[in-house]
């Protein structure tokens, strides 16, 4: 019996010296804490009292379009250039509509080219000349407009026919444009209508051409055959609305002067969007886009 007490004895007493041990440092720990702040929370609130955020030079140039606010009472530049352009005429100085339109274009081209997003891919001279060279190769290869459906080799060829005319990359600087200039599409499409209308009056090489001959036949491939309807579709509403109506434009041009030699049908196009447009929401000159559908409605049901 001595020996069982002696060896509970030794136990309780080890037990005893480590719930001290444990004590001690736990409060040991809590002391130290309150008095030596962690190294990481020193570092981190010196950083922040040590930066400041730099004044602008006093005399560097402002942004080309730029307006002031007071933050701070201190003047800070704030590029607009894309408000500007969004405020941009779309009508045509009758005085010199060449002139016009160009600098309406030349202000979409040097908004495009101050987008950090277009930046990023580091495009050779621009945005101008990137418009320029996919619009000569999208003329020298133009679409299957008529007997598509004779062969599945011709439907298969017209659905990748962006894809395989103008490449991967460049169908993804187009859509990086159409997703980030939403605001300004319809504009902008205005503006390269116009364009197009005075392509043959227009000599300056700089610019995109336009030649209707080209137009047509992205106009029937759009209006008239599945592989341009399934690129469609897979657009925006507004975007294919857009691009429906102006379609529909490029084919009356293209009736006026005679070059509708694959014979496409207005009718139905005009007809079709009517029905769409007029319960749209969307569109900022929506009731002018259907004056102008009506207008045509009636012009060719009197030739037809």
């Amino acid at each position: 019996m001595p020996k069982i007490k002696t060896a509970q004895t030794g136990n309780t007493l080890i037990i005893l010296i480590l719930l001290v041990l444990i004590v001690s440092a736990g409060l040991l720990y809590f002391f130290w804490n309150q008095q030596t702040p962690r190294k990481e929370v020193i570092d981190i609130e010196k950083s922040g009292c040590d930066e400041q955020i730099a004044p602008p030079e006093k005399n560097s140039p402002p942004h080309l379009y730029s307006e002031q606010i007071e933050v701070n009472e201190e003047k800070v530049e704030i590029p607009v250039s894309e408000t500007i352009y969004k405020q941009a005429p779309v009508n045509i100085d009758p005085a010199d509509p060449c002139l016009s339109t160009e600098q309406q274009l030349d202000s979409f081209f040097n908004h495009l080219d101050g987008q950090a997003y277009f930046q990023a891919y580091k495009i050779s001279g621009g945005s101008k000349k990137f418009f320029r060279e996919i619009s000569l190769q999208m003329s020298t290869n133009p679409p299957s407009v008529i007997r598509e459906t004779d062969n599945l080799f011709t439907i298969l060829k017209n659905t990748a026919h962006f894809y395989r005319v103008l490449g991967g990359e460049n169908i993804k600087i187009i859509k990086d444009i159409l997703t980030n200039e939403d605001e300004i599409i319809e504009t902008t499409m205005a503006h390269f209508f116009q364009w197009s209308e005075l392509d043959s009056k227009c000599k300056n090489p700089d610019q995109p051409r336009l030649p209707v001959e080209s137009l047509y036949n992205y106009a029937g491939f759009f209006l008239n055959t599945l592989g341009g309807q399934s690129y469609l579709f897979r657009r925006k509403v507004n975007i294919r609305m857009l691009t429906r109506y102006y379609c529909i434009l490029i084919l009356d041009r293209a009736n006026e002067q005679n070059i509708n030699q694959f014979g496409i049908d207005i009718r139905y196009p005009i007809n079709s969007l009517l029905d769409e447009i007029e319960v749209s929401q969307g569109l900022k000159n929506r009731d002018k886009y259907v004056d102008r559908l009506d207008a045509l409605a009636r012009k060719y049901e009197k030739l037809y």
